[in-house]
């Protein structure tokens, strides 16, 4: 029944690809051909945080210097080029539909990886309650609920979208204008859990849209492990290279 629905759907407002923005035919799925050539996917990755690091090393320089709060981040693209476009109008623009592209390349490519570390919920990381009234929806949300959906087709497992109880208590400056000692200095104390443990579980996947310095995750994996759970992961859409 979903699929009559989404077919339908597709038929009255055509999907679009997500790089270009142009209509696509219905044969293609998320990408036009010529556009899925210009990604770059993320490759060799830092074993900790995710992000990009040359081949044959474990992990990059930051995580070496301090292993992060969480047990291990993951991103599906390179932050860099047209993509950056993608993501504003994701982000800006309620291109909200790119979600469920973005959603079936994760699962396609970490689908597995969530099922083995028996990740029990999603959690989207929040928007400060004013920015998301203003804005009319938070992209990291809109993106874990795509993923939950993408994830129990795949693995016939669902997993819960948690974001209520889970609050951005500060509103912090745009974090793109900040240093990397002054975006963890915004974001320390800058969340706060009120959820019930009991119904939650206790392994958790937090879902952005960006990770840049990775101060956000680091400061959500602390306070949610202070509020119960054993193990954080964290998984964005795309990841610098400079992060």
């Amino acid at each position: 029944m979903n699929d009559l629905i989404q077919f339908g759907a597709d038929i009255l407002y055509p999907r679009r690809c997500f790089l270009c923005d142009d209509i696509l035919e219905p044969w293609e799925k998320e990408l036009h051909p010529a556009c899925k050539m210009r990604l770059q996917p993320v490759g060799s990755a830092c074993a900790a945080c995710g992000r990009p690091v040359s081949h044959g090393q474990e992990l990059c320089p930051s995580c070496r210097r301090r292993k992060p709060p969480y047990e291990q981040g993951k991103a599906i693209y390179l932050y860099q080029d047209e993509i950056k476009e993608t993501m504003y109008r994701f982000k800006y623009a309620n291109k909200r539909e790119y979600a469920r592209a973005f959603a079936a390349e994760a699962v396609r490519r970490y689908g597995d990886w969530i099922d083995k570390n028996a990740i029990d919920c999603i959690i989207p990381v929040p928007m400060y309650r004013k920015k998301q009234k203003a804005r009319g929806y938070n992209q990291a949300q809109v993106f874990a609920k795509a993923l939950s959906r993408a994830f129990e087709r795949k693995c016939n497992r669902r997993l819960p979208v948690l974001s209520k109880g889970i609050l951005r208590i500060v509103d912090t400056p745009a974090l793109k204008t900040l240093t990397k000692e002054e975006r963890y200095n915004n974001l320390k104390n800058a969340f706060q859990i009120e959820i019930n443990m009991v119904e939650c579980g206790k392994i958790a996947l937090v879902v952005d849209d960006i990770f840049t310095t990775g101060a956000t995750a680091d400061s959500l994996a602390r306070a949610l492990k202070q509020a119960g759970f054993d193990k954080i992961f964290f998984l964005s859409i795309c990841i610098g290279k400079g992060a």
